[in-house]
């Protein structure tokens, strides 16, 4: 499988909806973070993601849970603005 279907695939879930795309980065510094996706989003190619790092809440969530509510509060920021 090429990785276009491979993105494809990804993009629809059980329902065949469209998803968000989530990365998610642990074990970065602040600098690393920030640096990461100050890099990703100067790649204009790459697919827009939601950006997230790790906290010990979020450790210990099923990441099935972890990704719905990182689509909700994304969902959230973006209404507000």
């Amino acid at each position: 499988m090429d990785e276009k279907n491979t993105f494809e695939k990804i993009d629809e879930n059980y329902e065949g909806e469209k998803q968000e795309k989530v990365l998610i980065l642990h074990g970065f510094s602040n600098k690393q973070t920030h640096e990461f996706i100050r890099h990703y989003k100067a790649h204009k190619d790459l697919p827009k993601v939601i950006f997230a790092s790790t906290t010990s809440t979020s450790e210990n969530m099923k990441v099935k849970e972890l990704i719905k509510e990182l689509v909700k509060e994304h969902s959230e920021i973006k209404s507000k603005s």
